[in-house]
């Protein structure tokens, strides 16, 4: 009788500044070997009450860098007057950090595209690269060998 195989599925879900990642979903069968099966899922949508907020407007979740720069009643933030203000503001303001929406792949080949060109950059100069033009300095008496404290008998030139 061959034994029964077990089933575990888990999920995963991660957030960075409230924006959701795709939720990896994963399924493993354990028997002899181990089969993964990674699948992209859309997160649920679920509207969380917060009991602290009270009857404030539960505003969606939106960088003040993504709105259009003009046609604004205040220019530097990008806000009208009178509108209401999230409870994340400190993050999702224009004086927050920058968001960076370019991809893993993206930043990586332009990383390896960079590298590649100082390289090339560096060989042409390394192969261009011409002698002094000024000669080197010669000592006579095989190079003050014997006043720089070598044996007098010894002729041996290579040291």
């Amino acid at each position: 009788m061959l034994p029964r195989l077990t089933q575990i599925t888990r999920t995963v879900t991660r957030s960075c500044l409230f924006r959701s990642l795709p939720v990896l979903s994963q399924s493993f069968t354990i028997a002899r070997g181990q089969i993964v099966r990674y699948q992209h899922v859309k997160p649920p949508k679920v509207n969380v009450v917060d009991p602290q907020i009270g009857d404030y407007p539960n505003l969606p979740v939106e960088f003040k860098l993504d709105r259009p720069p003009l046609g604004w009643e205040d220019q530097q933030n990008r806000r009208n007057f009178g509108e209401p203000i999230h409870e994340e503001e400190e993050i999702l303001n224009v004086w927050s950090f920058d968001r960076y929406d370019i991809d893993f792949g993206d930043a990586a080949m332009q990383l390896l595209t960079f590298f590649a060109l100082l390289g090339i950059y560096m060989f042409a100069i390394k192969q261009t690269d011409h002698e002094s033009p000024a000669i080197k300095k010669q000592f006579p008496y095989d190079g003050l060998r014997v006043e720089l404290g070598g044996e007098a008998d010894n002729n041996d030139s290579s040291q």
